[in-house]
């Protein structure tokens, strides 16, 4: 009966008022993976230069693809959050402030794309603009992203995931058979002709529901100790490892079709279970088991590569390797971690804005300043880095306050 209970997606009745306060170290996490996203578009080739990319390990300095699945999971982490702050759950309410959030500044960002100049037709522009772009089409209607604009992809998962989350609030379904309903709606799009982008859909939820499960379902602890830099390498180690998609080639279960979100990024969620739990100062049953897992998945892949002679063919797997033996090397390393967490979540309270601005200001500076090669790259890098600060933070502490200030006032919330 207990189990049963526990397995609802509803929130526990013994919820403590510290599981509310700001966390400064989940918001932390959360920008260091917006430092993960922002590193990632900076270093790669063609993006502030077309003729250089930084050389040797320092491509390898960001985790992009796997900060935006950590970012479905604190997502589903906050809005859990936001529904225990709340007297009583009004679904007009709950869509109204999503949009109050996100909406204000992605409409400044996307107007000014637009003035300044981008490669869009009316239809894609409409769409975009209607947070209904899709790498895949639906039903055949295919609304593409903007390419100047490209990470906003995600949002339209965020958008999906808050339509959703009422009919989860009401009903509270069992857990284990909405992740079974995901897992086979996700199997049947990487297998079959079955809609491509309700399986990506499903994929991505996994990850959103489980960080609100995480959210209602741990308890606080105050004896918890991890290191910052650990995860951080590991992250780095197991986003360019791949390691899902090798084991998936391995095992033949690789599928030919074209996604967003493959299967193969499921086999990340213990690390992103064990992260979330940890920086949210949570107990986490099973920890030890979940991050043995986080561990082991690299080092099978790794004792792959040594066995067949193949670790030192690329610069991947040799930086892959460094990461990962600098996390476990870094493991018990807890003397920095205060500096860190609070240095990361001045970044993540500007996250949102950096992660939907960060890359039409880089190409405003490759248009400006249209000169190549290793000075120019790092002089405009520097350039880029510290007017997307700026940016952000105009953007998220004066402008959208004063937005919401305004809203209130006209009782709009």
């Amino acid at each position: 009966m207990y189990i049963n209970t526990f397995l609802k997606i509803k929130p526990i009745s013994d919820k403590s008022q510290s599981d509310y306060a700001f966390n400064t170290s989940l918001e932390g996490l959360r920008g260091i993976c917006a430092i993960g996203v922002l590193l990632a578009h900076g270093f790669a080739k063609s993006w502030l230069d077309k003729n250089y990319s930084p050389p040797s390990l320092i491509p390898y300095f960001s985790f992009g693809s796997l900060a935006v699945y950590i970012f479905f999971m604190l997502s589903g982490y906050v809005i859990g959050l936001t529904v225990l702050k709340m007297q009583s759950f009004q679904t007009p309410s709950f869509y109204k402030k999503r949009l109050i959030r996100l909406y204000p500044i992605y409409l400044l960002t996307f107007l000014s794309l637009l003035w300044l100049g981008t490669d869009t037709s009316t239809w894609q522009t409409i769409g975009n603009m209607l947070m209904l772009q899709n790498s895949r089409d639906y039903f055949g209607i295919h609304i593409p992203v903007i390419s100047n604009l490209a990470p906003i992809w995600s949002l339209n998962y965020e958008i999906v995931y808050y339509l959703i989350f009422p009919i989860i609030f009401f009903l509270k379904p069992n857990f284990i058979v909405t992740i079974l309903i995901l897992l086979i709606l996700s199997t049947l799009g990487y297998y079959s002709n079955f809609p491509t982008f309700i399986a990506n859909y499903s994929i991505g939820y996994i990850f959103w529901i489980t960080g609100l499960m995480l959210c209602w379902k741990l308890q606080e602890s105050k004896e918890i100790k991890y290191s910052v830099f650990s995860y951080i390498f590991l992250f780095i180690s197991s986003h360019h490892l791949a390691y899902g998609d090798i084991i998936f080639k391995m095992l033949k279960l690789n599928s030919e079709k074209d996604h967003v979100l493959g299967l193969g990024i499921l086999f990340y969620l213990p690390l992103c279970i064990c992260a979330l739990a940890d920086f949210s100062g949570k107990t986490l049953p099973f920890k030890k088991l979940l991050l043995a897992i986080s561990y082991a998945l690299p080092a099978i892949i790794f004792c792959y590569l040594i066995n067949s002679n193949r670790i030192f063919e690329n610069d991947r797997w040799i930086s892959c390797l460094i990461f990962y033996l600098l996390s476990i090397l870094t493991y018990r390393f807890y003397s920095p971690h205060k500096f860190i967490i609070n240095a990361s979540a001045k970044i993540g309270a500007i996250s949102y804005a950096l992660y939907i601005t960060h890359l039409p200001l880089m190409l405003i500076i490759k248009k400006y300043f249209p000169y190549n090669g290793p000075y120019w790259y790092w002089l405009k890098f520097s350039i880029w880095a510290s007017l997307t600060v700026l940016v952000s933070y105009a953007l998220e502490k004066k402008l959208q306050p004063k937005i919401v200030q305004f809203l209130r006032e006209k009782n709009v919330i």
